[in-house]
């Protein structure tokens, strides 16, 4: 993480192995996360921001006091240059994470491909959940063992999301989503180009596609593969 762009409202989730610096002694705060609350200033120099002030989402016993306000200093500077504070290598580790309003911001104007690696993650696990992310049978035809379902082939655009790959979707996983869930379903009745209803499912017949923006403005289609 580039430390020096850090900003007050900004997200952080702490790496592996994070120890901070408590008095004359260190504590474990891996895989928290915090938001950054403020900074302190160089003395002879107020541009200069020499630490930063993060505060844990989990109230810590070592910091979660009037005089931390549950919150950990880091130095921004190498270890020496700037008393004071954990060392800025924890911090560099970290990951910097997007808000669900930066997220949002993304999906609605597209700019996913603008995105670094790190930062498609966290949109893609915000919008489409990370068991779906995480399996390994995106793009695969799901087996169906007890009896014959309705099954859906649902393809992304490609020029916006060309590594996204389509993925076979049953009548019972949308249904399971619910209204507004991760496909943004709609309520029967209404039909906007942000959305689907369950109705416009069930009146494809086979070979028929459905066209919508959705989750969140994304192009997708939904073609009926069996009834």
């Amino acid at each position: 993480m580039d430390v020096s762009k850090l900003k007050i409202g900004d997200r952080v989730e702490f790496a592996e192995d994070t120890f901070v610096q408590v008095t004359n002694y260190e504590t474990d705060i891996s895989k928290q996360q915090g938001t950054v609350v403020n900074f302190s200033i160089k003395a002879n120099d107020p541009e200069i921001n020499t630490h930063v002030w993060i505060e844990l989402d989990e109230p810590n016993e070592h910091f979660n006091c009037d005089e931390w306000g549950n919150a950990v200093q880091f130095s921004l500077f190498e270890d020496g240059i700037h008393d004071g504070g954990t060392s800025v290598n924890y911090l560099k580790k970290a990951k910097l994470l997007l808000t669900e309003e930066q997220m949002i911001e993304i999906l609605k104007n597209k700019k996913i491909n603008q995105c670094s690696k790190e930062e498609r993650d966290q949109v893609m696990d915000f919008a489409f959940g990370s068991d779906f992310m995480e399996s390994d049978n995106k793009g695969e035809k799901v087996k169906i063992t007890n009896k014959p379902e309705v099954k859906f082939l649902v393809t992304w655009n490609e020029e916006e999301y060309s590594d996204t790959k389509p993925r076979i979707v049953t009548m019972s996983e949308f249904v399971d989503d619910g209204i507004g869930g991760n496909w943004n379903i709609e309520e029967d009745g209404e039909d906007t180009d942000l959305g689907f209803t369950i109705e416009n499912l069930k009146n494809l017949k086979v070979g028929e596609t459905h066209t919508v923006y959705s989750p969140f403005g994304w192009d997708i289609k939904i073609s009926k593969e069996s009834e």
